[in-house]
Order: C-alpha cells, then structure tokens, then sequence
C-alpha cells in the first residue's frame, strides 16, 4: 500500500503479472520494469521497498561483526 509511485493501477498490474505478494518481492527490477504502466522508476521504487532496508541492515550486521573479529 506503501510503495512510492504505486497506485490501484500499477498494483493490480503487478498482481495479474506475478499472482503473489512474493512473486512481486522476488523479481528483479527488470521484471518489475517488463509490467505494463510500471516504467524504470517504479520498477526501482519497488525493488527497494522490499529489499533497500533489508539489505542495509544485513550489510551494517556484517561489518559489526567483521570489526569484532
């Protein structure tokens, strides 16, 4: 509901393309981009709603435990 750019439209579209919440999660953004109405941005916008903050956080986990080693 949440994402930056993404409407009704472009939601329902990602939904018939992918069928899943999950699905949408684990494309790349170049899938994401192959959607109709959803261009480079969007597709962008998306990918980093599922896996910007993830990764950030694993990534500063790695390196604190990188320091204590």
């Amino acid at each position: 509901d949440d994402i930056p750019g993404v409407g009704d439209r472009r939601r329902k579209n990602l939904m018939v393309k992918f069928g899943s919440i999950e699905a949408i999660r684990e494309a790349s953004v170049e899938e994401l981009n192959k959607t109709p109405a959803i261009d480079k941005k969007t597709a962008t916008s998306i990918h980093t709603y599922f896996h910007g903050e993830k990764h950030r956080k694993a990534e500063k986990e790695n390196q604190q435990q990188d320091e204590i080693l």
